[in-house]
């Protein structure tokens, strides 16, 4: 099984926030079709969460 490292990660502080990351994964390796952004929850308060976001292509 090939292992991929990320392009690039970021954090972001609302979840809702990770469908736009995905869309700036897309743009910035645009001519890939296999791109792939992945969310880990880090912490969860009430509403606000933050979450550590990668960037891959496979």
């Amino acid at each position: 099984m090939e292992r991929t490292t990320p392009i690039f990660s970021w954090q972001v502080h609302w979840r809702e926030d990770v469908r736009g990351v995905r869309k700036a994964c897309e743009a910035t390796v645009r001519g890939s079709s296999n791109v792939g952004a992945m969310g880990q929850l880090l912490q969860h308060r009430g509403r606000e969460a933050r979450v550590s976001v990668s960037c891959f292509v496979f």
